[in-house]
C-alpha cells in the first residue's frame, strides 16, 4: 500500500473517531476495551497440522505449547474461518467461544473470520 493511500486511510479512521466523540488516546483506549470487552488478550495467530497427522495429538500439542506461552493473559483470542469446522470444534473443545465479531479478509478471495475467545476462570 503506497504513503498517500496509508494517509488517506489513517485520515478517515481519525475523522471516524472524532465523530465517535473520542478527544483523546485515552478515550480511545477505553473505547476499544469496552468494545471488545477484553482488556488483556493473547492471540493463537494460526495453528495448521497436515492432514496426515489428524487423529495424532499434533495440534493438541501445539494449543497447550500456545496456552504454556500466553499464560499471562486472561483471555485468548483466535480467528477462525467460517466454515472451517474441523477448527471450530478443535478450539471449543478447549473453551473457546464465539464473542460475535467478525472481519473479511482477502486469501485470494474475500473470507469471513469469527473470533472466537478462551477466558481463564
Amino acid at each position: 500500500m503506497g504513503y498517500k493511500k496509508n494517509l488517506k486511510l489513517a485520515s478517515e479512521s481519525l475523522s471516524k473517531i472524532k465523530r465517535m466523540g473520542i478527544k483523546n488516546t485515552a478515550e480511545l483506549d477505553d473505547y476499544i476495551k469496552e468494545k471488545l470487552k477484553i482488556s488483556s488478550c493473547g492471540e493463537v495467530y494460526a495453528i495448521y497440522v497436515l492432514a496426515d497427522y489428524y487423529g495424532q495429538k499434533v495440534g493438541y500439542e501445539l494449543m497447550n505449547a500456545a496456552f504454556e506461552k500466553l499464560a499471562t493473559y486472561k483471555h485468548i483470542a483466535v480467528w477462525i474461518l467460517k466454515d472451517n469446522e474441523r477448527a471450530i470444534k478443535f478450539y471449543e473443545g478447549y473453551g473457546f467461544r464465539f464473542d460475535g465479531t467478525e472481519q473479511e479478509i482477502k486469501l485470494g478471495t474475500s473470507n469471513t473470520e469469527l473470533r472466537m475467545i478462551y477466558e481463564r476462570g
